[in-house]
């Protein structure tokens, strides 16, 4: 049986273990990360894991939560910034690539579809909300909002938010691409796609 905790022991373990956990996803993955690596990195034992979680896939869930707000709040920074709707998607898609090459975790999600999956599959609509960090929740009300205003074209916001999205993939091909040319390439594919969402000045 699990060693009692104080209400102060169990916000700091539990802390510790999302640090741990986070360290611990982003370079072995889901898959891999075992319940061994994750209490063995705390000092506590397997049985007293789910004292804090239902499961490795509710904390990796956990952790994702406690990233979206930041990185929320660095993709609307962007989109604050802008003076029209072509600056702001054309930020926006800067600042999602930029997130997707500096936050290892967020990386390791587009580099993993099948360990996405997995927290997709077991995921409840709340959790899959508050764990997005992909920049589409933000994406659709931006859009629709430059729609009334005249600013974007009529059609399917979460369609258009889907193919703003689809550019992170770019960065999964970098070498492909080259180093000398990738940058060129990712700033062209951005402006094209800015211009063909946005009216005409």
């Amino acid at each position: 049986m699990p060693p009692p905790f104080t209400e102060k022991e169990k916000v700091r373990l539990r802390q510790k273990m999302l640090r741990a956990a986070r360290d611990l996803f982003a370079r072995k993955g889901l898959k891999k990360t075992s319940l061994e690596d994750l209490t063995s990195s705390v000092g506590i034992a397997k049985s007293t894991f789910y004292v804090f979680f239902e499961s490795k896939e509710a904390l990796f869930l956990e952790v994702l939560a406690e990233d979206g707000p930041a990185v929320e709040a660095r993709l609307r920074a962007e989109l604050d910034k802008a003076g029209d709707a072509r600056e702001g998607l054309e930020r926006l898609l800067q600042a999602i690539v930029q997130e997707l090459e500096t936050n290892a975790l967020t990386r390791r999600m587009l580099t993993h579809p099948d360990e996405l999956q997995l927290l997709v599959d077991y995921a409840t609509p709340e959790q899959l909300a508050a764990s997005n960090s992909s920049g589409v929740a933000l994406i659709v009300p931006y859009l629709q909002a430059r729609q009334r205003q005249g600013e974007v074209i009529k059609g399917d916001p979460i369609l258009f938010a889907r193919a703003i999205s689809a550019v992170s993939l770019l960065t999964l091909h970098r070498d492909k691409i080259g180093a000398d040319q990738y940058d060129a390439v990712l700033n062209t594919l951005i402006k094209l796609l800015a211009k063909a969402l946005t009216t005409p000045e």
